[in-house]
C-alpha cells in the first residue's frame, strides 16, 4: 500500500491524532503527516501512507490559509488557546481597515519572521514549546535565542472586516485574510506582527489550511468518519505533479532501483525528478548527476 489521504482536519484533534486513525483503520504501520495543524485549526492535512512517507520530503510546501486575525489581545502562543498576557482594547477598537491594508504589504515578499515560542522549532537541540512549558530560567534564556527565519509570502488578501461593536464594551475588531505561502511560514506570526506594527496587538483567532501542495479542501478530500479501510489513495505520481518526472523502460528501471546510475536524456533541472515505470507507478526519486545521467536518491521498490 503506497499513496497518500487527503484529510480533512477538525479542530480539536492534533496532527498525530489523525496519523494514528489512518494507521489504525488502515492497518498500516508506515503513516506520517506532511505539514502540522495546530489543533485549533482546520482542513487540509496530507497523510503519507507506506512508502510514500519516504516521498515526504519531496512534497510541494507551498500552502494557503484562510486566516482571522483578532485585534486588542496578545497571547502567549499567538492564538485565542493561549494565556492572554496584554489588552489593548482601546488602540483596537479605533482601527479602520484602511489603516491594517497600508501595512500588510510589509508582510508579503521574503520576510523575515520569529517563530512562535509554542512551536515545534529547535532551540540548540530543544523543541520550542517544551522549553515554554518549563518556568526555568535556562528554557527562558534559550527561548530568548529564537532568530528570524526567512520565509515566503506570496499574498495576503482580505476576505472580509468586522469593526468593534460600539454597544459592546468587550467587542473587538477582526480581519479574515486568505494567505498564500511557502514552507515554514507561521500565520500565528503573521498574526501577531500585524498587531504590533498597529501597535494594537493581535492573535490568531481561527486558522483554516485551504491547500497544500496538490492537495486542496474541495477535491479528494476526507473527513475522519470517512476514512475507511477500502480507503481510494491518492496515487504517490498525482502528489508529485510538480516535480519534473521522467519514465523509464523495464530495463532501466530494474537498473535504477538496484542504485545504478542510468544514462538517458534527463531533464535539465536542479529539482528532485520523479522517477517512474511504464504504468506512471513512482519508482522513486532522482536527480541529475551530470548531463545525461539519472541517479538515485530515493529508491521506493
Amino acid at each position: 500500500m503506497l499513496g497518500f489521504v487527503n484529510v480533512l482536519k477538525p479542530s480539536g484533534p492534533t496532527s498525530f491524532d489523525m496519523v494514528a486513525l489512518v494507521r489504525r483503520v488502515l492497518s498500516v504501520q508506515k503513516v506520517g503527516h506532511a505539514g502540522t495543524l495546530d489543533p485549533m485549526a482546520t482542513g487540509v492535512l496530507p497523510i503519507a501512507v507506506g512508502n510514500a512517507t519516504r516521498l515526504i520530503n519531496y512534497l510541494s510546501s507551498e500552502k494557503v490559509y484562510k486566516a482571522t486575525v483578532r485585534f486588542g489581545a496578545i497571547s502567549d502562543t499567538d492564538d485565542i488557546q493561549g494565556t492572554i498576557i496584554e489588552r489593548k482594547p482601546e488602540i483596537a477598537r479605533e482601527l479602520t481597515l484602511k489603516q491594517i491594508s497600508a501595512v500588510l504589504p510589509k508582510f508579503i515578499g521574503t520576510i523575515q519572521q520569529v517563530p512562535p515560542i509554542f512551536s515545534a522549532v529547535h532551540v540548540q537541540g530543544h523543541r520550542a514549546y517544551k522549553l515554554a512549558r518549563s518556568s526555568s530560567q535556562d528554557s527562558e534564556k534559550l527561548l530568548s535565542q529564537l532568530k528570524p527565519r526567512s520565509v515566503q509570502v506570496h499574498s495576503i488578501h482580505v476576505d472580509s472586516w468586522v469593526p468593534a461593536d460600539r454597544s459592546d464594551p468587550n467587542s473587538l475588531p477582526e480581519m479574515t485574510v486568505t494567505i498564500s505561502c511557502g514552507g515554514g511560514t507561521y500565520i500565528r506570526s503573521i498574526a501577531r506582527d500585524i498587531g504590533h506594527h498597529l501597535h494594537a496587538g493581535a492573535l490568531l483567532s481561527a486558522l483554516h489550511r485551504a491547500q497544500s501542495g496538490i492537495f486542496r479542501d474541495t477535491e479528494n478530500a476526507v473527513s475522519p468518519s470517512q476514512i475507511k479501510k477500502n480507503l481510494d489513495l491518492i496515487p504517490a505520481h498525482v502528489a508529485l505533479a510538480h516535480l519534473p518526472s521522467i519514465i523509464l523502460s523495464e530495463g532501466q528501471a530494474q537498473r535504477f532501483c538496484e542504485g545504478q546510475n542510468i544514462r538517458l536524456a534527463v531533464p535539465e533541472t536542479s529539482q528532485p525528478i520523479c522517477v517512474l515505470d511504464s504504468n506512471q507507478k513512482v519508482l522513486g526519486i532522482g536527480e541529475q548527476a551530470s548531463v545525461g545521467v539519472l541517479r538515485s536518491v530515493v529508491v521506493l521498490r
